[in-house]
């Protein structure tokens, strides 16, 4: 009996995920980058409605120039693993369209709190 409660609760959990990522317009395809340049690679080669997660830690002494295109119904979603655990100490600059950054701290250069953002739609 209380197997069959919980299958239920994960079900409905399973459920309650999968509108949300509709109503994101996010696909099923998603990944974890461990580094500024992996995020830089995985950026510039995604398609419309990837989630692309950067791994907890603070990232510094590499350029950040993320160049990718989404669409204002499926943008490309770069964020952070956990909010306020992902912080990026170098320059970042954002020449794409349709890329929303999420739970990612800037902080270049040290102690502000800024990112560059150029052909932002």
């Amino acid at each position: 009996m209380c197997l069959g409660g919980l299958s239920i609760i994960v079900l409905v959990a399973l459920v309650v995920l999968n509108v949300n990522a509709e109503d994101r317009g996010w696909t099923e395809r998603g990944y974890t980058v461990d580094s500024l340049s992996e995020l830089v690679e995985r950026v510039s080669r995604a398609q419309p409605g990837d989630m692309i997660t950067l791994s907890d830690g603070i990232y510094a002494r590499e350029d950040c120039v993320l160049s990718g295109t989404g669409t204002a119904e499926r943008p490309i979603v770069v964020r952070g693993e956990r909010s306020g655990d992902v912080r990026i100490a170098s320059p970042v600059m954002i020449q794409s369209d349709y890329v929303t950054i999420e739970d990612i701290l800037s902080t270049f250069p040290p102690g502000s709190r800024t990112m560059d953002t150029r052909r932002c739609s």
